[in-house]
């Protein structure tokens, strides 16, 4: 899942950065309409990033807020806001968190869901808004 950032780390270290692993964790709220869902999610993520051979961590705390129409059972497609905060770890030398005033990002997200009896399924795209 592509998460929105408030900055372009490439544009900033002018050299390629490497994405490591990483995991995400979160739960969701939603409230069922006749064809409409009105969805809110939380999600704490943290990945492995590598810039010029130095390895730091990017946590971040993602608030995904989704209107979705039911296409046909199980499918509907879903658009709407992603609210971001972003925690960098300070272990990269060169890296200062005062560098950056705000670490809130805003972006927007689109897909399409598929429920299969208890269990959902859905393929996203996110983009930032800066």
């Amino acid at each position: 899942m592509d998460h929105p950032c408030r900055f372009d780390q490439s544009s900033i270290f002018n050299d390629v950065s490497e994405q490591k692993t990483g995991w995400h964790a979160g739960f969701f709220g939603q409230i069922n309409f006749a064809v409409f869902r009105l969805r809110s999610e939380l999600q704490y993520s943290q990945t492995q990033t590598s810039i010029n051979r130095e390895n730091f961590t990017v946590k971040t705390i993602d608030l995904p807020l989704t209107l979705g129409y039911k296409i046909i059972p199980p499918l509907s497609v879903f658009a709407g806001p992603v609210f971001q905060y972003q925690m960098l770890e300070d272990s990269f030398e060169n890296f200062r968190l005062q560098d950056f005033e705000n670490s809130f990002g805003t972006g927007i997200h689109l897909g399409i869901r598929a429920y299969f009896k208890k269990i959902g399924l859905d393929f996203r795209y996110e983009r930032p808004f800066n």
